[in-house]
């Protein structure tokens, strides 16, 4: 009786040690086909208080704003970052050289020849694995290019920018701040 009870263990243990090695070698079988959840690896770009953009900016005044950027590569990464403005023209206005009647010379044209791109700012932060850093940005935004968006990128990424608008006239009544939505139309002051 003895023997056949230390047999059943030696079965069992055999048995459960089996289990353990096809769970092991299927559930990287299982991530291989997308039927297992896998940790991914990626930076995030993200403006941390959107409602606090500004909607215009009076002539002379800096524009004071910032954006994190999050680390969830598994260790640490130095990430360039660009700030650029982007102003929509007439097709007409840029000239084939890049060069636009009133002498504005923008660092490029897109490509559907209706808006220009000139880089404003650009840095590296370096970023600990699992962790978030804020860039905090204070500059002045060249005369001539309102209205403008203001788009923040990380090159070498595969992200979307993220970005706001800005104004550097007031429209005539309308004095407060962007919703937090580009495309969200702000309502007038009461």
């Amino acid at each position: 009786m003895a023997r056949s009870g230390a047999l059943r263990l030696g079965l069992a243990l055999l048995a459960l040690v089996a289990v353990g090695a096809l769970l092991q070698k299927g559930s990287q079988v299982l991530a291989r086909a997308g039927l297992v959840p896998v940790p991914q690896h990626y930076v995030a770009l993200s403006l941390p208080h959107p409602d606090d953009l500004p909607a215009h900016l009076g002539s002379g005044r800096r524009l004071v704003f910032s954006f994190d950027v999050a680390n969830y590569m598994g260790s640490e990464v130095d990430q360039l970052w660009q700030v650029s403005a982007v102003t929509a023209v007439s097709p007409h206005r840029v000239g084939p050289d890049g060069v636009s009647p009133d002498g504005v010379s923008p660092d490029g044209v897109s490509p559907d020849g209706v808006s220009t791109v000139r880089l404003l700012r650009q840095g590296t932060v370096a970023v600990p694995a699992g962790a978030t850093r804020g860039v905090n940005l204070s500059m002045n935004i060249p005369p001539g290019i309102s209205p403008v968006e203001i788009e923040v990128s990380l090159p070498g990424r595969h992200l979307a920018p993220v970005s706001f608008h800005l104004s550097t006239v007031p429209a005539a009544g309308n004095t407060r701040k962007l919703a937090s939505r580009p495309d969200r139309p702000a309502s007038k002051q009461r």
